[in-house]
């Protein structure tokens, strides 16, 4: 595999499903241990966060990622849940709100 298209590690942090006050669209921040945005990106309709059964604590998706002050990057991103039952969870959460 090229250097270009490696998988990245982003380290570990804390996953959110936010919904804004005003009622506008939900959007996923993942949040380092020490507090820096990683990825803060808005749910579009159609959105398929799926999962690989080899690995099934994973959850795979694309997204439009609007973190460092550019027009947002879209990308691949795997989330790593601490087990499949909290991965299986998050794609519900997700699918209920796209």
């Amino acid at each position: 595999m090229s250097e270009a298209k490696k998988w990245e590690d982003r380290g570990r942090g804390m996953l959110t499903l936010r919904q804004p006050r005003s009622g506008g669209q939900p959007f996923l921040v993942f949040t380092t241990d020490t507090g820096r945005v990683l990825v803060n990106a808005p749910l579009v309709r159609g959105m398929k966060p799926t999962g690989n059964p080899k690995t099934p604590r994973n959850l795979v998706m694309a997204l439009h990622n609007a973190v460092g002050g550019g027009p947002p990057a879209h990308g691949m991103y795997i989330f790593k849940a601490e087990d499949a039952e909290a991965a299986k969870a998050l794609r519900g959460a997700i699918l209920q709100h796209v």
